[in-house]
């Protein structure tokens, strides 16, 4: 599987992951306690998978580094679909930058992308 987001306007970041029990075992290594209690137990793995997938997609538009999934990337609850979107916001020091990901969720992988102007 490979996925790519090109933009000459915008800042771009994409991710795609393929489901499995990865995330569920790093699963407190990049979310935060708001975000592990928001997680629907029907939905672990594949909403797991979704919420890593959106971290890293957010690192990558942000593309400077130094920023933690865990403490730097907040996303706020969501109940995932086939498709939708994440909302969240990008916490440094004093400021804080909203974000909004759009995600496709298969039965085995997922996708997520965002794009600011």
């Amino acid at each position: 599987m490979a996925a790519a987001i090109v933009s000459t306007g915008h800042r771009a970041g994409i991710d795609l992951e393929h489901i499995d029990d990865r995330a569920w075992r790093v699963r407190h290594r990049f979310l935060n306690a708001a975000e592990l209690e928001a997680c629907p137990g029907d939905h672990g793995r594949a909403y797991l998978t979704l919420c890593w997938c959106a971290k890293e997609a957010v690192y990558k538009w942000h593309g400077d580094g130094g920023i933690s999934f865990r403490e730097h990337i907040r996303l706020r609850p969501f109940m995932p679909g086939p498709a939708g979107q994440i909302s969240g916001y990008l916490e440094q020091g004093a400021s804080s930058c909203p974000f909004r990901l759009h995600y496709l969720l298969e039965d085995t992988f997922a996708l997520a992308w965002t794009m600011t102007p």
